[in-house]
């Protein structure tokens, strides 16, 4: 798999170009995408917005680890520092671990992939999982998932598999994901992984599917 060098590196130079998202009436960004990566100050920016936004929603108390922290940040200034990060979308992958949004399912990711394109074998390393997502600025949650798949389909996945709010699935729709919905997502499912206080989540409809990034994305989607 590609692994990022460094926490700023900038995906206008490394990928293939990205719609650039121009939201809010004042003095919008210019957004454009980065990487944040573990030990990195941006990394450590990324954790504590992500703690403080599931927090302040559902009351919930997160300790997110994902391997990457894909960011939006303002291309109008100078450089993707902290203070100019407007979204974040985590990546893990699934070679060699279980990932959380697998608890919900009823078999491994990679057979829930490989039912979505039957006669085909699934390698646990082409899978992926997306996960916090969170905005801090109108449009940056929708501009991140835009650009999500190609930036999976880089780094070398074939499938993204995530669980998504009732309103993220609304994103997607609009991000252009013919996202495949396999289970909604429960409380009870989790029980031993862990002691986290998922405060009102649930109540929040998640469901879990998976993407196929090459292939179920709309090349233009509408915004």
């Amino acid at each position: 798999m590609a692994t990022p060098g460094t926490a700023s590196d900038s995906l206008s130079v490394s990928l293939p170009s990205l719609e650039e998202v121009r939201p809010g009436p004042v003095t919008p960004p210019l957004l454009r995408t980065g990487f944040a990566s573990p030990g990195t100050p941006n990394y450590r920016f990324c954790v504590d917005s992500v703690k403080r936004k599931y927090l302040d929603r559902y009351g919930a108390v997160v300790t997110p680890g994902p391997d990457l922290f894909v960011t939006a940040w303002d291309g109008a200034r100078d450089s993707p520092t902290s203070g100019r990060i407007l979204g974040v979308a985590g990546l893990t992958t699934a070679a060699g671990r279980r990932l959380l949004s697998e608890n919900y399912l009823d078999v491994p990711v990679e057979r829930a992939c490989a039912d979505l394109v039957p006669g085909t074998h699934v390698d646990r390393r082409r899978v992926v999982e997306m996960g916090p997502i969170a905005s801090f600025h109108p449009g940056a949650g929708l501009f991140l998932m835009r650009a999500l798949p190609g930036i999976a389909l880089h780094l070398g996945y074939d499938f993204l598999l995530s669980t998504l709010t009732e309103k993220l699935h609304d994103v997607a729709r609009v991000a252009g994901w013919e996202f495949h919905t396999l289970t909604n997502a429960r409380r009870a499912d989790l029980a031993g992984t862990g002691g986290t206080d998922w405060g009102t989540y649930y109540s929040a409809k998640p469901r879990t599917g998976i993407l196929r990034c090459g292939r179920d994305v709309a090349p233009r989607a509408a915004g």
